[in-house]
C-alpha cells in the first residue's frame, strides 16, 4: 500500500512536469494534534471512576483505589515535511498534490485525580491485582498523507496569497506506539487481545498560505487543518466487537519554498 501511494505521487509529479506552468516545492515545520474522542470513548473511558475492591487484599498489595478522573488528551506534536507539485491552470486556479509525512495522535487520557488500574500482577499467593497508571496514556502512529487540493492564488505585487481545500488519502506507516506513564511500548497486549485497529483512509485538508517572491521562486508560510472523514476503531479478537474511539485531526504550520520550471 505504501509503495503504491508513493508510485502514484511520483507519477502525478511526472505528468505535471510535462505540462506548462508547473511548480515544485517543499514544506517543513510542525503540527499539533486536534483529535477528538467519540461518544463511545467518552462513555467507556473518560470521566469519573470509583474503584471498589471485589476481593480481599493483604497488607503487601497496593491499597484500595480512591476515585479518579480521566480527561482526553491528543498528546502528539510532530515534525512534518512535504514535497509537492502544483499545476497552474490559469492565473487564479491550480491543482496541487503532495506527500506529507506526519505523526497522528490517536487516543489518550490524563489521570488528573487518583490512579487508574492498568494491567495485572500475579503474586505468589495467587492474588491478581490491578497495577496503577498514574499519569496517562498516549497512542501515536506515523502516516503519509496524499492530498488533492484545488488552490486559488492571488498575487498582489511581489506577494502571493493562496487558499486551498480538497480530499486526502492516508497511508499508515509503521506500528502504533503506546506511551504509558512516560514509557514508550508497542501498542499490543501480551496475549495479543486487541488485534485490529481500523483507520479511515480518506480525509479532508483545508488551509491557506502567504508568500513573498524570493529569487526565482516564492518563500511562504502555510497553515492548514486536516482530519479524517470518520472515526478510527478498536476491534477485539474473540467476537470482533468494536468501538469508535476518536477522529484524528491536526493543525500544521510550515514554511516552504516553491519554484517553477516553466516560462510562466
Amino acid at each position: 500500500m505504501k509503495k503504491t501511494a508513493i508510485i502514484i505521487f511520483c507519477l502525478c509529479a511526472f505528468l505535471f512536469a510535462h505540462e506548462r506552468r508547473v511548480s515544485f516545492g517543499l514544506r517543513l515545520g510542525g503540527s499539533v494534534g486536534l483529535s477528538a474522542p467519540s461518544e463511545d470513548y467518552k462513555e467507556l473511558v473518560l470521566g469519573e471512576w470509583d474503584f471498589t475492591p471485589v476481593y480481599d487484599i493483604d497488607e503487601e498489595l497496593p491499597p484500595e483505589w480512591s476515585p479518579c478522573r480521566l480527561e482526553w488528551r491528543d498528546g502528539s506534536g510532530s515534525f512534518d515535511f512535504a514535497p509537492f507539485v502544483s499545476l497552474q491552470l490559469n492565473n487564479l486556479f491550480a491543482i496541487q498534490t503532495e506527500m506529507l509525512f506526519t505523526k497522528y495522535g490517536y487516543i489518550g487520557f490524563d489521570v488528573v485525580k487518583g490512579k487508574f488500574p492498568n494491567g495485572y500482577y500475579i503474586y505468589d499467593n495467587g492474588d491478581t491485582v490491578l497495577t496503577p497508571l498514574e499519569n496517562g496514556i498516549r497512542i501515536t502512529g506515523h502516516a503519509l498523507i496524499f492530498p488533492i487540493l484545488a488552490k486559488l492564488t492571488f498575487r498582489p505585487s511581489k506577494f502571493s496569497i493562496q487558499t486551498f481545500v480538497g480530499p486526502h488519502f492516508t497511508v499508515n506507516v509503521g506500528k502504533l506506539k503506546d506511551k504509558e506513564d512516560g514509557k514508550i511500548i508497542p501498542f499490543v497486549t501480551d496475549e495479543g487481545l486487541y488485534i485490529t485497529v481500523r483507520q479511515p483512509p480518506v480525509g479532508l485538508t483545508a488551509g491557506a498560505n502567504f508568500g513573498v517572491k524570493a529569487g526565482s521562486g516564492t518563500m511562504f508560510f502555510d497553515a492548514r487543518y486536516f482530519t479524517d472523514l470518520g472515526y478510527w476503531e478498536w476491534a477485539d479478537r474473540p467476537d470482533d466487537s468494536h468501538w469508535f474511539l476518536g477522529r484524528r485531526a491536526r493543525l500544521s504550520l510550515t514554511v516552504g519554498y516553491e519554484f517553477g520550471l516553466s516560462s510562466k
